[in-house]
């Protein structure tokens, strides 16, 4: 944030901006258990024992800027002017495999997985978005007297949002 004293008004931008990545693994295995289509499959007496491993990850992004001009006078009129700006983005998904799954459909002819399948993979979810926002704003005080005041203000802003995904479920 940084501030101006222009004489007249106060001259106000703040900025933001974040850059975060997370990614984990985790054990996802309980998902096929319960359903009973892994571990209860008649073949070789129920084995070979079932494994589902889940990767996620998320990369996001987003800078915000506010430009605002504030009146910094004693008079009856007073008033606040400023645009206001907005981006962020998202990249994030899930990866679910079964290691052995493909071979093991080959083995038994048991048909879980086919041929427009990517190896062992039993999900994908992937998905990217867009959020802008920008913002002209305006504020007007008349202070009738020491103890009366009459504010009116506006704001026209435009938002848009996008979003691209892909989704595989086998």
């Amino acid at each position: 944030v940084a501030t101006v004293d222009l004489g007249l008004a106060t001259l106000t931008s703040a900025t933001s901006y974040y850059d975060n990545e997370s990614t984990a693994v985790n054990d996802s295995t309980s998902l096929f258990v319960n359903t009973g289509s892994f571990n209860f499959w008649p073949y070789y007496g129920n084995f070979p024992r079932g494994l589902a491993v889940t990767s996620t990850y998320n990369m996001e992004k987003s800078f915000v800027q506010e430009v605002r001009v504030v009146s910094n006078w004693d008079k009856p009129l007073n008033y606040v002017a400023g645009v206001y700006f907005q981006r962020q983005s998202r990249h994030s998904g899930y990866d679910g495999y079964a290691p052995g799954l493909d071979d093991f459909s080959l083995a038994t002819g048991f048909p879980f997985a086919g041929p427009s399948t990517p190896l062992d993979q039993t999900f994908l979810l992937s998905r990217d978005t867009i959020f802008r926002d920008g913002a002209v704003f305006g504020e007007l005080t008349y202070n009738v007297t020491s103890k009366w005041q009459i504010t009116g203000g506006a704001r026209f802003f435009h938002q848009s949002f996008q979003v691209d995904a892909v989704n595989n479920f086998v």
